[in-house]
């Protein structure tokens, strides 16, 4: 475990967890804002709180929403508010898949493979997105 995923680990198990896992994460705010998929726009004051990449897609957390885009496509645009479920499984000599499943039927699951070396990215973005969906 590298001494961020440490640092993230411990802090979580304290009782100002959220507090502490926003400080970690908003360190690469400016640089996941600079690489944002060109469809992604921000809000006047909302701000990236971590980003990864799937094969053919970027996963964007914000201090409001979930976002999944590729550079032609917005697949999920959603506040946390309407996420149901999101799933992370790993299996041997294969890509990971995500699953992103919205709350309303109108808003269309999502399938995405993830890459080995973006496996620590996802597991931070998994970690955000769980903290907010705790405070909802």
């Amino acid at each position: 475990m590298g001494p961020r995923l440490h640092t993230l680990a411990l802090q979580g198990a304290a009782a100002g967890a959220r507090r502490h896992a926003h400080v970690e994460v908003s360190m690469a705010s400016e640089m996941a804002q600079s690489q944002l998929p060109t469809l992604v726009l921000l809000g006047d004051d909302e701000r990236v709180e971590i980003q990864a990449r799937a094969v053919e897609a970027s996963i964007v957390v914000t201090d409001r929403r979930l976002l999944v885009a590729t550079d032609d496509a917005l697949m999920v645009d959603i506040p946390f508010d309407r996420l149901r479920r999101i799933q992370f499984d790993i299996e041997k000599a294969r890509p990971a898949t995500l699953v992103v499943v919205p709350e309303w039927p109108s808003d269309p699951p999502q399938v995405l493979a993830v890459p080995p070396e973006q496996y620590i990215e996802v597991a931070q973005l998994l970690g955000a997105v769980g903290l907010h969906l705790n405070d909802e």
